[in-house]
């Protein structure tokens, strides 16, 4: 059971929810975002001007979208009940600069985010305070039981129509078969209708099913396994952040991606994070103070340009 709450204070969120990694549905989480009762698929085909994106591949292997092809491919897809590409992947404020005054002010309880630190090494990760779109129709899904990349925290924001996510404990991990090359991914290929005499483990955990509606705000801790499917038309909003609580989750697995492609780096950089633990939670209690703006969105950052709320 995941509790559902109103929107929480940043400190009732910390204290119940953030610190001891524990998944939470807020049902206004996101109701103050303009893009809430205002964002359709024909909003966004008459809105997003027209571009073509390359993005990292997601389960459909697509890469590039052509805008405003795709919205009328995803419209002509509803009306005819097939099933379009997934859009994810897309971050807002790189890709659609016109959406951005939706979908402010930033998510505060993804602040500060550790994971923009100007300490961590450049190649760590790919790009920082990313809020990405999700695109999707009946019958799309994220097609992989996971727990995220680098064991960080997600945010999910359902901004129209309605998502189910499936949701397991950090403690049923070994029960999910996670792959032993990538082991915050599962091998089970259909978690909604697992097949029990292939994955007889599946009978020891107690999935949690959750739906969320427009203005939810889904928070999914680092540890904890999930994936998704759409039944109708969904658009949400999803970011990823690190916070005191998962860091050493974070730079363990950071180091250990890194490790397959250069293990020298990846030792030091094992005792660099490890060396940052303590100046981690002080930056944090100082960043709540809004003594330290550099875990924060800022106009200063191009890759977080227009992200700083009013």
């Amino acid at each position: 059971m995941i509790d559902r709450t109103e929107k929480l204070s940043f400190n009732d969120f910390a204290r119940n929810y953030l610190k001891p990694m524990t998944p939470v549905v807020m049902t206004n989480g996101v109701s103050e975002w303009p893009a809430v009762g205002k964002w359709t698929p024909e909003y966004l085909r008459d809105t997003i001007a027209p571009k073509v994106i390359e993005l990292r591949p997601n389960q459909s292997g697509q890469t590039t979208y052509r805008f405003p092809d795709h919205m009328e491919t995803f419209l002509a897809a509803e009306r005819d009940g097939t099933v379009p590409p997934y859009l994810t992947n897309a971050n807002i404020y790189r890709f659609f600069p016109e959406l951005i005054s939706d979908v402010e002010p930033y998510l505060p309880y993804a602040l500060p985010d550790l994971s923009a630190s100007p300490f961590l090494p450049k190649d760590f990760l790919y790009e920082k305070f990313q809020l990405e779109i999700l695109l999707g129709a009946a019958g799309n899904g994220f097609s992989v039981l996971h727990a995220d990349k680098h064991h960080m925290n997600a945010f999910i924001a359902q901004i129209y129509g309605e998502k189910e996510f499936i949701i397991f404990p950090p403690d049923q991990a070994r029960f999910l078969y996670p792959r032993l090359a990538q082991p915050l991914l599962s091998d089970v290929d259909d978690i909604w209708n697992p097949d029990l005499e292939r994955y007889p483990d599946l009978e020891h955990t107690t999935p949690i099913r959750v739906t969320l509606k427009p203005g939810d705000l889904l928070f999914v801790p680092g540890n904890w396994w999930h994936t998704t499917r759409m039944e109708q038309t969904s658009i949400g909003v999803t970011c990823n952040s690190v916070s005191a609580s998962n860091w050493r989750a974070f730079a363990s697995d950071g180091a250990r991606l890194m490790a397959q492609t250069k293990p020298l780096k990846a030792k030091m950089l094992k005792l660099y994070m490890a060396a940052m633990t303590l100046p981690v939670r002080w930056s944090v209690r100082n960043q709540r103070r809004g003594n330290l703006p550099h875990c924060t969105p800022s106009l200063k950052d191009p890759r977080a340009r227009s992200v700083a709320s009013a």
